[in-house]
């Protein structure tokens, strides 16, 4: 008899245990996801100290078209750059089709010759295919 309230008081004290244990681990997962959170918000308010932040979003979007017609580079994407700057501005970029719809396509001349394939997008806005052009 006396070992059986042993066993059941440490069956009792096992479970606790282990419940502890899991409170523990949900809660380190909460910091964890806290810490993410206020990551971002700080990235945030980082951002708003940009003189540029104040710009309404419908002129960054054309500004952002501008860019991507500059074909300064062709060895980087004008919208992925410009998404990759900031939560706003890749938000701005993502909603901004011309930004998309050219694509270019790097493999040899030789594998792929320079074709123009219009495709109607949802936008209504032509979709461009490019090879690269051939160097002689």
């Amino acid at each position: 008899m006396r070992q059986d309230l042993k066993d059941l008081q440490h069956l009792s004290l096992s479970r606790r245990l282990e419940e502890i244990s899991t409170k523990r681990r949900i809660l380190v997962l909460q910091l964890a996801e806290l810490d993410a959170q206020g990551k971002a918000v700080q990235q945030e308010l980082h951002n708003l100290d940009s003189p540029i932040s104040i710009l309404p979003s419908d002129i960054l979007a054309m500004i952002f078209e501008a860019g991507a017609l500059l074909e300064a580079s062709a060895e980087f994407h004008f919208g992925s750059l410009a998404s990759h700057v900031s939560q706003s501005w890749r938000e701005i970029a993502l909603a901004t089709p011309r930004l998309w719809n050219k694509i270019e396509y790097t493999k040899p001349a030789e594998v792929f010759n320079t074709t123009h394939t219009q495709r109607k997008l949802e936008g209504g806005l032509p979709l461009f295919f490019q090879g690269p052009s051939r160097r002689r």
